[in-house]
């Protein structure tokens, strides 16, 4: 798809957080205009709620910084994996994986206002989290093998509202970690 419609001029990029995943500015411009144009469309809908966004791994908190500077008042959940919990992870997992004190420091950094989960996504208690949350917004960027974005993308739909927007993060084909995620998607019915 062209890039165009789905712009919106980010104004305020954090330049080694884009270096921390996130591309290039072309990538958040696009990534501001989804987030800003459904959080539109659920504002329109007369929601009193302030909306949510759930982001399914946390690292550094870059993912964090970058969605309160497109919407200041979203309620924003993160969950990472623990060091700790890697056993039987994924080796790409295992290779993105930081320790416990830098889960989340850019956005502490920044006083950035958050919740922060701590489990792998493959036992976290999902279920837990449907009955107390729905989220306007879940952005999948955790462990990018097929099976875990499948996995991740199925909960994702347990936390997310009936109209909301499920985003994943490394969708391409011009690496191995983004045809993991290319795969997993389009093997979605």
């Amino acid at each position: 798809l062209p890039a165009a419609p789905f712009r919106s001029q980010y104004s305020k990029p954090f330049m080694e957080l884009l270096e921390a995943g996130f591309g290039s500015h072309l990538e958040m411009d696009c990534l501001c205009g989804l987030i800003r144009g459904h959080l539109e469309r659920v504002r329109r809908s007369g929601s009193q709620i302030p909306p949510k966004l759930f982001e399914v791994g946390t690292h550094r908190g870059a993912g964090i910084c970058h969605f309160h500077e497109m919407a200041p008042d979203l309620e924003i959940h993160s969950l990472n994996v623990l060091p700790g919990q890697l056993a039987h992870s994924p080796r790409q997992m295992a290779s993105e994986i930081v320790p416990r004190s830098e889960i989340g420091r850019y956005a502490r950094e920044r006083g950035i206002p958050y919740t922060q989960h701590l489990s792998d996504s493959r036992t976290f208690d999902w279920e837990g989290l449907s009955r107390s949350h729905r989220f306007d917004i879940v952005f999948i960027d955790g462990c990018h093998d097929q099976f875990s974005v499948m996995a991740d993308t199925l909960n994702a739909l347990r936390i997310l509202q009936p109209d909301g927007m499920l985003i994943w993060h490394d969708y391409k084909v011009i690496d191995e970690p983004g045809r993991q995620v290319f795969g997993a998607v389009n093997d979605l019915d």
